[in-house]
């Protein structure tokens, strides 16, 4: 499990122990093949159940629209780890009253447990306070993330009636301006929150603010924030095999930037100690992510809405994971974003898209070992033939909202026209046509229920956990 620690104290778990992404190295072994539909794919003789929980995702309980977006009153939450771009909240950290009868109420509000690449927009519950309107961040007080513009919040009469202040999380931010000027003793130069994103909110009651506030009382202050940096071996001339050529320039800051790319996400959370796994580099066939990362950068064309088209990367991951779930549960959740998979080959870890790759193999009658064994289909109860799930909607503040029912014809002519449903949550996933498209790779797979046994002599080494052969 991860970490469950108070902000804003670096405190982080690290385990030597390697665990894999849905369950694939609990049930494959290099030397049986199985086909499912006309493919062969690397495992061992398993009972079908188990086959086609490999491409079944486990979700975590936690991921709500509440545990993403709520502003939280306690001393213990979990961290927030963010990829992508996506809307957030977190524990108050700081509250406290100031200015004559009270009347400066100010927050400070933990957003994650790592440096981001910018907090943008602010929600005041359902009250949008845009960037362009959000002064910078400064030393000084007074001016300081002034709200400006023509919104709910603006200045009224030239009187500032909002502050926000926005810290990222860097190694090297200094502690908040507002709230080191109005409580110098309570909040010291020291409270610089590194490695902490957090924004600082100044709201002013005075006469002509009074109607504003009485009518607008936010209890969830929220902040879209584009997430992580992460490591991206394409942008390393020393990534030329598998784990890399001589020493990777992890250290170089043009290999890292911000990306919602679902493969290059997994390896990220695979190689941090804080709250990931603390995988050495090394032990990442980077070959594999970069294949992986291409494919999900691939555009694909979608509906414009106006009869025309459009296009967005194949695949990509906007959302939240938690420190409090398990390791498995928050890699199977970047995995869902790509409808990938995880496994640790020959001392590496490998990720994989869910696309199409050639086979790497011929097998034929001179590389059997045994008997073949052929189950032509899943039982009932281990069918499906319809998707239905959610996605988190940028269109409706973020929040999790259904996307439409994906259903595969012949599956459903299979079944005797009797719809057998799957619910699944894409909380990685931020487009209705992406969760669609995932889904209905999930009923292809779900649709290839003969499943042969082929064992092989030795030759059947040379395939890895999910290779095609032919």
């Amino acid at each position: 499990m991860g970490p469950v620690v108070p902000f804003l104290i670096a405190l982080g778990e690290t385990v030597a122990a390697a665990i894999i992404g849905q369950g694939a190295a609990n049930f494959l072994a290099a030397n049986t093949l199985m086909a499912i539909g006309g493919s062969v794919i690397a495992g061992t003789a398993i009972v079908a159940k188990k086959v086609m929980r490999l491409f079944e995702v486990e979700m975590p309980k936690i991921d709500t629209d509440r545990s993403r977006q709520s502003t939280v009153r306690s001393t213990t939450e979990p961290h927030k780890i963010i990829y992508g771009e996506t809307l957030v909240s977190g524990p108050i950290v700081y509250a406290n009253v100031a200015g004559t009868d009270n009347k400066h109420l100010y927050h400070a509000i933990a957003l994650a447990a790592h440096e981001v690449e910018a907090i943008t927009d602010i929600h005041l519950d359902n009250e949008v306070i845009a960037n362009a309107d959000i002064a910078a961040t400064t030393t000084t007080a007074a001016t300081s993330g002034r709200v400006t513009g023509s919104g709910t919040f603006a200045a009224i009469d030239g009187t500032t009636i909002c502050h926000i202040n926005k810290h990222l999380g860097t190694s090297t931010q200094a502690a908040d301006s507002l709230l080191r000027d109005a409580f110098s003793s309570a909040w010291t130069t020291s409270h610089q929150g590194k490695g902490i994103a957090y924004i600082v909110t100044k709201f002013v009651l005075n006469d002509d603010s009074a109607e504003v506030w009485d009518k607008y009382t936010p209890n969830n202050i929220k902040a879209l924030v584009k997430g992580r940096k992460i490591y991206d071996p394409r942008l390393d001339s020393t990534q030329t095999d598998i784990s890399g050529s001589g020493s990777h320039r992890l250290a170089d800051s043009t290999t890292w930037e911000y990306s919602t790319n679902p493969a290059l996400a997994v390896a990220d959370y695979l190689m941090n100690a804080d709250f990931g796994l603390g995988v050495n580099s090394s032990k990442i066939d980077w070959t594999a992510i970069k294949t992986a990362a291409d494919a999900c950068d691939a555009t694909v064309n979608i509906p414009n809405g106006s009869g025309g088209t459009t296009t967005e990367k194949r695949f990509t991951s906007n959302g939240v994971l938690f420190g409090t779930d398990s390791y498995k549960t928050n890699i199977n959740k970047l995995l869902s974003a790509m409808n990938g998979s995880l496994a640790y080959i020959d001392g590496y870890y490998v990720v994989k898209a869910g696309i199409y790759e050639a086979h790497v193999l011929d097998l034929d009658e001179d590389d059997l070992a045994g008997s073949i064994g052929i189950k032509t289909s899943l039982e009932r109860g281990d069918r499906y033939n319809t998707i239905k799930g959610v996605f988190i909607d940028p269109s409706s503040n973020y929040k999790s909202t259904e996307f439409p029912k994906v259903q595969l014809s012949s599956a459903y002519d299979r079944d005797n026209q009797e719809e057998l449903h799957k619910e699944i949550a894409l909380n990685m996933t931020n487009s209705s046509f992406m969760a669609q498209r995932i889904a209905h790779k999930l009923i292809q797979q779900s649709n290839h229920q003969k499943i042969v046994t082929y064992p092989t002599n030795m030759k059947g080494l040379r395939v890895a956990v999910g290779d095609r052969v032919r």
